[in-house]
């Protein structure tokens, strides 16, 4: 069975979490490449943020725990 590349990209993002997929859906991408592409980014980013907000409000200078 072949998927069509639209229908890949519907599960690929009915797939991310829900803070990804929010933010995931703002931009365009003509492409599955394209979209996991964005995807590791905005994972990466979103990690970042949280791995800081944990930092900061247990006061730890390196956080050794990423709650995701």
């Amino acid at each position: 069975m072949h998927d069509s590349e639209e229908s890949k990209i519907v599960r690929f993002v009915s797939g991310l979490r829900r803070e990804i997929q929010a933010i995931v859906e703002l931009y365009e991408y003509s492409s599955l490449e394209k979209l996991v592409h964005l995807a590791i980014k905005v994972e990466s980013q979103v990690l970042k943020k949280t791995t800081f907000k944990n930092t900061h409000i247990f006061g730890l200078k390196h956080a050794s725990l990423v709650i995701a």
